[in-house]
């Protein structure tokens, strides 16, 4: 969803966390990278 452009914080409570910092350690663990750090790197291809 955050690679599609979803706003980080609607991403978190729409996958059903509660916390947002519960959401970007999970995140981080599975991704390499925090939510921000993610969407940053890939608005790139979200543009085009």
């Amino acid at each position: 969803m955050i690679e599609q452009g979803h706003q980080i914080t609607a991403t978190c409570f729409d996958v059903g966390f509660k916390n947002t910092s519960h959401f970007s350690r999970a995140f981080k663990q599975c991704f390499g990278s925090s939510p921000h750090q993610y969407k940053a790197r890939h608005a790139n291809t979200i543009a085009h």
